[in-house]
């Protein structure tokens, strides 16, 4: 594509889109800013201790049929080993540093971080 093609495509776009695409691109680079390429430089890695949970199941809660309580602590299970069931997929590398910018459909990662 030339420079002509910008150029018309712009002159073609209303405001209303202008200003979408352009909130569209800060937001991206944004986001670029925080993308974390090594974990060890991760500064919002996970706490050493794990605090207890604000909610508490209700007393009430022996009516949860058994074999639902089974498929939920195998999928508890599951997720604390690495394994994450996302987009039809089983993404195995959730543990111990997971890649929250590989796309578990094609297995390539997002863009490098270019410099601001």
């Amino acid at each position: 594509m030339n420079l002509a093609w910008y150029a018309r495509r712009l002159a073609s776009m209303s405001p209303v889109e202008m200003a979408g695409r352009a909130r569209d691109e800060l937001t991206r680079r944004r986001w670029r800013g925080r993308q974390v390429t090594d974990a060890d430089a991760d500064r919002a890695g996970v706490p050493a201790a794990v605090p207890a949970f604000a909610a508490r199941l209700p007393a009430g809660g022996d009516d949860v049929a058994e074999e639902a309580r089974l498929r939920l602590k195998e999928a508890a299970e599951g997720l604390l080993g690495g394994r994450w069931p996302v987009l039809g997929r089983e993404r195995l590398d959730m543990a111990p540093a997971p890649d929250w910018f590989l796309d578990p459909v094609s297995g390539h990662p997002a863009a490098p971080r270019r410099p601001p």
